[in-house]
């Protein structure tokens, strides 16, 4: 096995890259490999399994939180959620919202009932926002509802873990 040293690696022919001959393998897990502008760096997500609900309008209800600590200071973080909720006639509101630094990073405007008066809406709720915390300081954020009606449940239902609701965060390099 041999090493080699250098400071600077440059294509022979300008257009053709550097090439990992196919078969073999660049093992960079000692070190760092800078991902470049646009690339998706790391992802996690939170899965709510068990139902959640209120009939309150005193305060955000949190359904799902991630711990997350950005690699590089000038990330983008991207925050999306896609839930299933029920409720009978009421209004709700969504937000992400970090709870480190007390920051409402993004909400919606109210989610009008679609007066179907079901147990379930007839599709799922959605809501994608990006964020730049500026650091790489590890951060709890949480997607929350607020019942905007404040009477008669609203609730995130899961049928037993079998509709499960998912919130995510992708950390992509800028």
């Amino acid at each position: 096995m041999s090493i080699l040293k250098v400071d600077t690696i440059n294509e022979k022919t300008t257009g053709n890259g550097i090439v990992i001959p196919s078969g073999q393998t660049l093992d960079v897990s000692a070190g760092t490999l800078v991902p470049g502008a646009g690339y998706m760096v790391q992802h996690k997500y939170n899965r709510r399994a068990t139902d959640i609900s209120t009939s309150s309008n005193s305060a955000w209800i949190a359904t799902g939180t991630i711990a997350f600590t950005p690699l590089y200071a000038d990330s983008l973080l991207e925050l999306y959620m896609n839930y299933s909720m029920g409720r009978n006639q009421q209004n709700i509101r969504w937000r992400f919202y970090d709870t480190t630094d007390s920051y409402q990073i993004e909400r919606t405007g109210i989610h009008v009932h679609a007066g179907v008066n079901t147990d379930a809406d007839p599709a799922r709720h959605t809501f994608l926002a990006y964020y730049s915390p500026g650091n790489t300081n590890t951060r709890n954020i949480q997607v929350q509802f607020f019942n905007e009606t404040g009477s008669g449940n609203v609730w995130g239902h899961t049928y037993g873990g079998q509709t499960g609701s998912l919130f995510v965060i992708r950390e992509i390099k800028v």
